[in-house]
């Protein structure tokens, strides 16, 4: 869907724009993969929900300009969300950035930890808001991210690493299919 977007832009806009999508698990480079717009092109990751988390992973593709990156990161470290100045970081382009690579293995163990019956969804969420410092538990984030969201991410990033830890956990993967796509 990002793709034929991008391509539209790329068309109708001047040399001198910037194209940014909002992704972690989508390749900047191959996103950006011959558009005119190659080395202008960039991911601005916000996290959910956006008018109260500041972080925003920015990330350039293979050929995007170092000065677009930084530009960008200037940019958005004038602006503010709700309740926040906005704190864009810079990552390197890989699956899922910083936080998402993180987060989905704890997403996923909370998942395999309510398959065994260690604790309810709710004595989960409330453990590592309680215990991890977590705002939100891991089932209360899955849910505002979305459960296809959650379960498309970590299937990226078991075929991008092949790393079993990221290996959707079955109740994630069925509750993943079971919701209709946003």
């Amino acid at each position: 869907m990002k793709r034929p977007v991008l391509e539209a832009l790329d068309r109708v806009l001047p040399d001198h724009a910037r194209l940014a999508s909002n992704t972690s698990s989508l390749s900047i480079t191959r996103l950006a993969r011959d558009l005119r717009h190659v080395r202008e092109t960039l991911g601005v990751h916000f996290f959910n929900p956006p008018f109260t988390l500041p972080l925003v992973e920015v990330a350039g593709g293979v050929e995007t300009r170092e000065e677009v990156v930084t530009e960008t990161i200037e940019f958005l470290q004038g602006l503010r969300n709700h309740r926040y100045p906005l704190l864009p970081i810079r990552v390197r382009e890989s699956p899922a950035f910083v936080v998402n690579r993180l987060l989905i293995p704890v997403l996923n163990e909370a998942c395999f930890a309510l398959s065994e019956q260690l604790a309810s969804s709710r004595d989960i969420d409330a453990a590592m808001k309680a215990g991890a410092g977590m705002p939100m538990g891991p089932f209360e984030l899955a849910d505002l991210v979305g459960l296809d969201v959650t379960l498309e991410v970590a299937e990226s990033l078991h075929r991008e690493f092949g790393d079993p830890k990221y290996r959707p956990a079955p109740l994630a993967a069925a509750a993943g299919r079971r919701r209709p796509p946003r």
